[in-house]
């Protein structure tokens, strides 16, 4: 797939997955980026006060994964954006363990 601009892909409210008691999870994905901006998501879901957020922040400084475990809570990886923007294949991945949130 080829995006540009912004896109959203909406899921029916049926299959909306529930992202309220997260025990564990993991987010993988390869990116080609042509630029940053000040927030690039890779993956966001918002549900009241239970985000789920999976993005490149600061201009592409930052690769964040947000839940809301006991609260909202953000771990951020600082990255070079210049190492992103090479016109090549990346993989991004974080995850929860239940205890900690790794990149």
């Amino acid at each position: 797939m080829r995006f540009s601009g912004q896109h959203l892909l909406a899921v029916a409210p049926a299959g909306k997955p529930d992202f309220g008691a997260i025990t564990r999870i993991g987010f993988s994905a390869w990116v080609r980026v042509a630029r940053f901006d000040q927030y690039n998501e890779i993956f966001r879901k918002e549900d009241g006060d239970r985000r789920v957020l999976f993005s490149f922040q600061e201009d592409g400084r930052i690769l964040s994964l947000g839940l809301n475990v006991n609260g909202y809570v953000e771990c951020d990886a600082p990255i070079d954006p210049s190492r992103l923007l090479d016109g090549d294949w990346h993989h991004c991945a974080a995850a929860f363990d239940g205890r900690a949130l790794y990149h």
